[in-house]
C-alpha cells in the first residue's frame, strides 16, 4: 500500500516538476527508467537551483555548512545524463534533503514562534543538515546514521517518496539500547517477524 502512494507521488513530483522546468526554461534533465526524475543544472552565473526557492538557496549558499550539502553525491547518478559536474543528491526533484533545507533555510523561517513551538525547538536555533548521530545499541556499540536535519535536541528524518525503509528484521530494532524504555513494544506493528512502519 505505502509503496503505491510513494509511486503515485514520485509519478506526481515528475510531471509537475517538468511542467515547471519547461515553463521557466530551468536547465533540467530526466532520469532513465520507469517513471523519470527531474534533477536540475545550477546556475552558478545566476545564483539560482531550479530545486531551491530563490531565497533558501541564496541562504544556503551564504552558510558554510549548509553550502557544502549542495555536493552530496547523487546515489543513483548512474540512472542520470551524464553531466560535466556531476550529479548530486540535491539536484534532484524527489530529494527529500532538498525540501528540508528548501525550508528551513528560507528566511525567517526559524524566527518563527509558532513553527518553534510546533516542532520543539528554540526561537532563532540553526538547523544542521546531514547530522551524524551517534544511537547507543546493546553492549556499548552504537549506530551512526547520518540524520537528514537537527535543531539541538530534535532530529528530523525526512523520507518523500522513499519505500525502503519500511520494515525491518526484529533482531535489528531490538539492538536498539533504549527501545523497552521508549517504545511499548507490544504496541509497535509487526509482520512475518519483522516491524513495520
Amino acid at each position: 500500500m505505502q509503496a503505491r502512494y510513494s509511486a503515485a507521488l514520485r509519478h506526481e513530483l515528475s510531471l509537475r516538476n517538468a511542467t515547471y522546468a519547461q515553463a521557466r526554461g530551468l536547465s533540467h534533465a530526466e532520469s532513465r527508467g520507469g517513471t523519470p526524475v527531474v534533477v536540475y543544472r545550477r546556475s552558478v552565473a545566476q545564483a539560482k537551483h531550479g530545486n531551491f526557492l530563490d531565497a533558501s538557496y541564496q541562504a544556503i549558499l551564504g552558510d558554510p555548512k549548509w553550502k557544502c550539502r549542495l555536493d552530496k553525491v547523487h546515489s543513483q547518478a548512474a540512472s542520470l545524463p551524464q553531466s560535466d559536474e556531476g550529479w548530486k543528491e540535491l539536484d534532484s526533484s524527489t530529494s527529500s534533503d532538498a525540501l528540508l533545507m528548501n525550508i528551513f533555510c528560507y528566511p525567517g523561517v526559524t524566527q518563527s514562534r509558532t513553527v518553534a513551538l510546533k516542532l520543539g525547538f528554540e526561537v532563532g536555533e540553526v538547523p544542521e543538515f546531514g547530522f551524524p548521530a551517534r544511537v547507543p545499541l546493546e553492549g556499548e556499540r552504537v549506530d551512526r546514521p547520518e540524520v537528514d536535519m537537527k535543531f539541538r535536541t530534535l532530529l528530523a528524518e525526512s523520507k518523500l517518496t522513499e519505500t525502503d525503509y519500511k520494515v525491518q528484521r526484529a533482531a535489528v530494532v531490538e539492538s536498539y539500547k533504549d527501545l523497552r524504555r521508549v517504545f511499548d513494544q507490544d504496541s509497535l506493528p509487526r509482520l512475518n517477524g519483522q516491524y513495520i512502519s
